[in-house]
């Protein structure tokens, strides 16, 4: 069948990555294929087709993918976040190859050339595949359902792509390990927030350097924090306007003036819980343990001592695993079920008393005063909980600074399951407000004082 003529100017391409040849013997022009790289048509299947601002002939048995157009940075960062939002819901990865423009620059490439020979390699790739700007400095290409090996063996046809071009400086950049990266999701999320399994804790700009990223051989540090955040799902909300900033500065003006009220009128009442535990049991007034606050950063986490001093810490952490997978059992107390370790012979008779009322946490307004925890957030988790969550359950460490109360602990306390306490989290995390933080606080001086929904 005889084929069919498309133009420059309806594809909008152009590339110096082929030559033309004269016209052949019965007066039709070809284009000259790269001579390596991927994209390159087989001889079986199509005649050459079509970069460059030359006509080019196709056939109808000829299925040669156009090169792809380079997204803009919100539409690409939309699309970040809908994978993100898919792979949270059905447990698949996704992965982000990211193009260094200064390393490129550096090395003599045109930014034009540069992001027309990323749109060939494009017709190699997927139809699922989308090529966009991450950032100002930097372009990407979103492998959906790929993991990190997965998209190590992108990135070698693509230097092989670029070292194949011996007439312009991408072979130079294609021998750069700098100039590229690889993200894999939810692993990158993970890696910040556990220090990659090594029991590290992160550093305080949210990223923890282990001598590198592994296969992709792309950077020295193996947290993305600007990755995390710009694919949040709650990214580009009200909170970020100005309205916003001023509500956050708002609640952080509430938790220094609540908690230093607090302490003020409840300090005797403090001395006397210091006493009692004193008198009734050996060991600190105080229980230290480390927590994991935003971003995964490490505090230490105060209370006030219920349990026995030096006691195995192995049967809460068992149960908290069974509580994670849905699979912790439950207790009936006045016909309800509760989510909670029944008669935990580890807890003092004093310490009893304090858990049922609450009183054990008033120490942690020390960690509000200190900008560690809010008055209103979700509960800081134990770092071995975490280990167990799983991608959608972390972005309660991501969002907000954790609390002393929450929207869970008002809603049932103990009474809820674990996935029904990380959605209400999310849930406070999506409309946290000043005007919510107060709503709270005051659901709680009611739930304190009724105890409902405490064991």
């Amino acid at each position: 069948m005889e084929g069919f003529q498309m133009t420059q100017k309806a594809h909008g391409v152009h590339s110096p990555l082929v030559e033309p040849e004269k016209g052949d013997a019965f007066g039709r022009e070809s284009v000259r294929a790269p001579a390596e790289g991927p994209g390159r048509p087989t001889p079986s299947s199509i005649r050459l087709a079509a970069v460059g601002r030359l006509p080019w002939k196709r056939y109808s048995h000829q299925h040669t993918q156009s090169p792809k157009a380079v997204c803009g940075r919100e539409n690409f960062l939309q699309r970040l976040r809908e994978e993100r939002s898919r792979c949270d819901r059905n447990g698949h990865c996704f992965s982000l190859l990211l193009i260094s423009l200064e390393q490129a620059m550096g090395s003599g490439v045109e930014l034009g050339f540069l992001v027309q020979a990323l749109r060939n390699f494009s017709r190699s790739t997927r139809l699922s595949d989308v090529l966009g700007w991450y950032g100002e400095a930097e372009l990407g290409l979103l492998l959906p359902d790929t993991t990190e090996q997965e998209a190590q063996k992108v990135l070698e046809r693509l230097r092989g792509f670029m070292a194949g071009m011996e007439r312009c400086a991408l072979g130079a950049l294609a021998e750069q390990g700098q100039a590229f990266r690889i993200l894999e999701y939810p692993k990158t999320l993970t890696e910040n927030l556990l220090g990659n399994d090594s029991g590290q804790v992160p550093a305080s700009d949210g990223c923890q350097c282990q001598g590198g990223l592994g296969s992709s051989g792309a950077q020295d540090c193996s947290a993305d924090w600007g990755f995390l955040e710009c694919t949040s799902p709650c990214a580009g909300r009200v909170r970020s306007s100005f309205w916003g900033r001023m509500d956050s500065l708002a609640r952080r003006c509430l938790d220094l003036l609540g908690g230093s009220l607090a302490l003020v009128f409840l300090g005797p009442l403090m001395l006397v819980i210091a006493a009692g535990i004193k008198l009734s049991s050996p060991g600190p007034v105080l229980f230290r343990q480390t927590r994991m606050g935003q971003n995964g950063k490490s505090f230490t986490f105060l209370k006030f001592r219920t349990m026995y001093h030096n006691c195995d810490q192995s049967l809460h952490r068992e149960y908290v695993t069974r509580l994670i997978e849905n699979k912790a059992e439950t207790h009936d107390l006045k016909g309800k079920s509760f989510f909670k370790l029944a008669q935990d012979p580890r807890v003092t008779p004093l310490g009893r008393i304090l858990r049922i009322t609450s009183l054990d946490e008033l120490p942690q307004l020390f960690n509000v005063l200190k900008g560690e925890m809010s008055l209103v957030g979700p509960r800081p988790p134990i770092p071995y909980e975490v280990e167990h969550y799983k991608s959608w359950q972390l972005r309660r460490l991501l969002e907000a600074r954790p609390g002393i109360t929450g929207l869970w602990q008002v809603c049932g306390r103990a009474t809820t399951t674990f996935e029904e306490q990380v959605r209400l989290d999310l849930r406070y995390v999506e409309k946290q407000s000043l005007w919510l933080d107060l709503w709270i606080l005051l659901k709680t001086f009611k739930a304190v004082f009724t105890t409902r929904g405490a064991c």
